[in-house]
């Protein structure tokens, strides 16, 4: 499964922390460095279980622990029109 970022949104990185900016709303929304990591990583070309693997690697987390949290934030991000599934 692939995620890409909608095109009906604008992001700045700032200091390690994504900013994200939705057309439908007009509101701000921030993201963490975690947060941040893994929408940097919704790029159309890398897969779930890549950025799974890629939070385990960077921030010392057990696998299933990552998969859970990534998932329901790709989830979270997917809901908020942030991001799109991409059909490979």
């Amino acid at each position: 499964m692939y995620f890409d970022k909608s095109p009906d949104i604008d992001h700045r990185t700032i200091g390690g922390e994504a900013f994200i900016i939705t057309a439908e709303d007009s509101k701000i929304h921030s993201l963490n460095a975690v947060g941040t990591w893994v929408f940097d990583r919704c790029d159309g070309k890398t897969s779930l279980a890549a950025i799974v693997d890629s939070v385990v690697e960077e921030f010392s987390v057990e696998r299933e622990t990552a998969a859970n949290d990534v998932e329901k934030f790709i989830h979270s991000l997917e809901t908020r029109g942030m991001i799109r599934r991409v059909v490979a």
